[in-house]
């Protein structure tokens, strides 16, 4: 009996006798039998059928048999739940997608990895099309910045480390999502090392934080002396501004940071004088978060940080300290000292939309901080007072029994795991010393702003 390819069934193969194919088809004219012959003869038939099947499991899981069907590649599927054809998509399709329907922050967070986005098309060597997946591309591409490094803005070639891996795969995840593809190809966090991985996601644990008696050092630092202020603050000084004036602005821009916990810097830009809300002996802030598309988290903050006369406070910030700086028409809670205004409003067009004005405030805003803090602290950088101001807060409400959550409503983070971090910051930085808080805040000089000697206010409560 003769057989053809289309009688053959693959299945039961393995039932077959290779003797009577060896004498009824060698020699014949068909080459795919005589594929088949030579393949059997190399290999057992069951084990050819075993790496068949495995390699029909993985294009399925991955979604590269065009024989597979799967709703999330149906255009009405894609229509229906706002996902992207890939062949029509553009970036600006993809960006949208990440702001309306996966929830990014349009002025900071998709900016950025529509930038990686951007260098992956650009690549020389291993460019990926983003109208034609290719996780094979992609992956080749990742390899080799990782062996080789990836080229700047300015021409030159820079090492990629695990942290700029993950953001490049973070931006890689937001693209699949925005097409339907994020659970059938795969990322490239798979290859990384699983320890490298936890480290990077644990950084804040490398990060000295700065202890109470630092942080009220940074509170009381004049960080603009008088050489600086004659030659770069000469508006000010006509004015009739103090140095000394100056200088307690910068410090309650630390205040600020350290003992509310806003995700400096672009809470703080955002943050306006109508979120700032007077409820008798306290204020309560209510604070933007664009990472979470925009949505708003209440705080109340303590007595003492709302109203104390000889403590640095909001009252005696909003009375004393800002009417100097800000313009009369400005509604934002921080200005710019030099300009009166919201942080970035110089440097763009008048006419430019207001997320402009906010991502180049954050820039100024985050530059300034900086340079200053790093005067005082040299591991400072502006996020290291949201972490101190998790850890300081852990550490004082401990003996209360409820830190972990007062905390993470504090941060207003939605993942409990976020705020496991400030757990171990606990364990790792309390010194036994009392209240973080209160040894961060004490008296201010000459007493308080409106130098009043006399307060009952010794702890944060």
């Amino acid at each position: 009996m003769t057989y053809s390819p289309k009688e053959l069934d693959l299945n039961n193969i393995s039932n077959l006798n290779l003797t009577n194919f060896n004498k009824k088809l060698v020699g014949g004219n068909n080459q795919k039998w005589k594929n088949i012959l030579e393949k059997a003869k190399q290999s057992p038939i069951e084990e050819m059928i075993h790496q068949q099947i495995l390699e029909d499991k993985v294009k399925h899981y991955y979604g590269l048999n065009n024989k597979i069907f799967h709703p999330k590649f149906d255009p009405n599927y894609q229509k229906q739940y706002g996902l992207l054809d890939p062949k029509k998509l553009t970036f600006e399709d993809i960006r949208q997608h990440a702001i309306v329907h996966q929830g990014k922050d349009k002025h900071g967070t998709v900016k950025k990895l529509m930038d990686y986005l951007s260098k992956m098309t650009q690549h020389p060597i291993y460019p990926v099309d983003f109208n034609n997946p290719d996780w094979e591309q992609y992956f080749h591409y990742m390899d080799y910045i990782k062996m080789n490094g990836e080229m700047d803005r300015y021409g030159n070639i820079k090492p990629v480390g695990i942290h700029g891996l993950l953001n490049r795969d973070e931006a890689w995840l937001m693209y699949l999502k925005s097409i339907g593809y994020e659970n059938f190809f795969p990322r490239y966090r798979t290859r990384l090392n699983k320890n490298k991985i936890q480290q990077a996601s644990q950084n804040k644990l490398d990060k000295a934080i700065p202890t109470p008696e630092t942080v009220y050092e940074m509170l009381r630092y004049e960080y603009i002396q008088k050489p600086e202020y004659d030659k770069y603050y000469k508006a000010l000084k006509q004015k009739g501004i103090r140095r000394r004036d100056l200088n307690k602005y910068i410090q309650y821009q630390f205040f600020f940071g350290f003992f509310v916990g806003m995700a400096f810097e672009k809470e703080m830009v955002i943050l306006s004088l109508q979120d700032i809300i007077d409820q008798g002996s306290r204020y309560a802030i209510r604070i933007t978060r664009p990472k979470v598309g925009n949505k708003k988290r209440m705080l109340r903050l303590e007595e003492t940080i709302s109203k104390s006369p000889v403590h640095k406070s909001v009252k005696n910030y909003l009375t004393k300290i800002r009417p100097k700086f800000a313009d009369k028409k400005e509604t934002a809670f921080s200005v710019n000292p030099k300009t009166g205004r919201r942080w970035g409003y110089g440097l763009v067009d008048k006419h430019s939309n207001e997320a402009i004005i906010i991502q180049k405030g954050c820039d100024q805003l985050r530059g300034y901080m900086e340079r200053w803090g790093t005067r005082v602290y040299p591991q400072y950088f502006p996020y290291l007072m949201r972490h101190w101001c998790g850890t300081a807060r852990m550490i004082d409400w401990d003996k209360e029994g409820d830190a972990f959550a007062r905390v993470q409503v504090w941060l207003g983070h939605a993942d409990p795991k976020d705020t496991t971090i400030y757990i171990q910051l606990h364990r790792l930085w309390d010194d036994n010393k009392g209240s973080w808080l209160s040894r961060a805040l004490k008296r201010d000089w000459h007493g308080g702003m409106d130098d009043s000697r006399n307060s009952s206010a010794q702890h944060i409560k």
